[in-house]
């Protein structure tokens, strides 16, 4: 049964990849992360007030950028381990669920902030408060299942590479 205190590297695996593929591939999932909530947020923040869109964009961008680099240098990582499929998956999972979660939550605060109005009674204050966590939950399970699958995708792509550098 493997085991992570079974995992031992010795440089001469870490440095049979190609360099440039090596450190490529963080930045890459970070710049692949942050197009995708382009794509996500760019819709979603075009309803809101003028001088809120940049910020919220860039916030998001911001928090994508970080996890999708983040995710990427433990892709590059494993890459030598008989499971860097696994750590892709589940690197990429919390990656894309926390982008996930702070995309929900930015999303819900500001069109509540912007359209909603203040809750009138106690039971609507409740109702406020604990949509926060649902959307959140939401926005984690949704990210974590698509950062899952690109996060497969690149360790795929990035194994593939590392195999063909190899073998010519």
């Amino acid at each position: 049964m493997w085991s992570a205190l079974d995992y031992h590297t010795d440089d001469a695996n870490i440095h049979a990849c190609d360099p440039v593929n090596r450190s490529a591939v963080p930045w890459l999932c970070g710049l692949g992360a942050a197009l995708c909530m382009w794509g996500l947020a760019s819709p979603g923040v075009a309803n809101l007030h003028p001088a809120e869109r940049p910020v919220i964009l860039v916030l998001l961008l911001a928090v994508a950028a970080c996890t999708g680099l983040l995710c990427g240098a433990v892709i590059v990582r494993r890459l030598q381990d008989p499971h860097a499929y696994l750590a892709a998956a589940t690197a990429g999972s919390i990656a894309g669920g926390i982008s996930g979660a702070v995309y929900a939550l930015v999303m819900g605060i500001a069109f509540v902030g912007t359209f909603g109005g203040a809750p009138v009674g106690w039971l609507d204050a409740l109702l406020v408060v604990l949509s926060y966590p649902v959307f959140a939950g939401l926005g984690a399970c949704i990210g974590g299942l698509m950062g899952a699958c690109l996060a497969v995708v690149v360790a795929v792509i990035s194994s593939r590479m590392t195999r063909l550098h190899r073998a010519g």
